[in-house]
């Protein structure tokens, strides 16, 4: 357990190892916030004061009216798991690369077989899977948009298969504010590195942030593997 200005935290680590050769292969680290009676009432009135605010100036999209990204798009099989629009490209602020997202009750937690919470925000789980979305829909669309073409094709010219299936391997995630259920949110694309070794034909690092209207409200970077070299869609 350890404190900071506010809040007491509790840090942990896991380490989960092949059941019969005994090599590790995957570690978490993670830290848990502990609240108050206090604490909460606090934060309760501060995000119902935010979400005030933003019904009088935004109209919500609903999961009938959000146009969300095609499933294969993004990794998965099923329109009701997808949480994002298209890979888009902002040509007035210097070709910015980002998509919109809009995460509902249902398509994050009645439709999802895995994901887990207290149903008012978007919890670590939902964001891994956000990222995993985002991950794919960079590959799908690396050879479109001229700030990803570019690096592409310096490292690995011709080779980059864009229907590779992809997982997100390493990554962390940072909240700033609380991600509300229910809101439209954004994921801008910060920074994008292109790598490779022996075992992957391409590694995809990408640092990027989210932020729901005015408020930025999480900080990630992950990397993104092709799950097989030879797994497609």
């Amino acid at each position: 357990f350890t404190k900071n200005k506010r809040y007491q935290l509790s840090e942990y680590g896991m380490e989960f190892y092949h059941r019969k050769g005994g090599e590790r292969v995957a570690r978490s680290y993670s830290k848990l916030v502990h609240f108050t009676a206090a604490d909460l009432k606090r934060i309760t009135q501060k995000r119902d004061a935010k979400k005030a605010k933003w019904k009088t100036l935004y109209t919500e999209p609903t999961d009938d009216t959000f146009e969300f990204a095609l499933p294969h798009l993004v990794g998965k099989s099923n329109e009701k798991l997808v949480f994002l629009s298209n890979l888009k490209e902002d040509r007035i602020n210097g070709g910015a690369i980002y998509c919109d997202g809009l995460n509902t009750m249902d398509k994050n937690f009645t439709f999802h077989p895995f994901h887990s919470g207290s149903g008012d925000h978007i919890n670590s789980g939902g964001v891994y899977d956000i990222l995993l979305q985002f991950g794919s829909l960079l590959v799908r669309n690396a050879l479109k948009f001229p700030k990803l073409k570019h690096k592409i094709l310096a490292i690995y010219g011709d080779k980059f298969d864009m229907n590779s299936t992809v997982t997100v391997g390493h990554y962390e995630i940072d909240f700033k504010q609380r991600l509300e259920l229910g809101v439209e949110y954004r994921v801008k694309l910060i920074q994008f590195e292109c790598t490779k070794n022996e075992k992957y034909p391409f590694i995809l690092t990408a640092t990027v942030q989210l932020w729901q209207h005015d408020v930025k409200t999480t900080n990630a970077k992950f990397k993104i593997y092709p799950v097989f070299s030879r797994c497609r869609l």
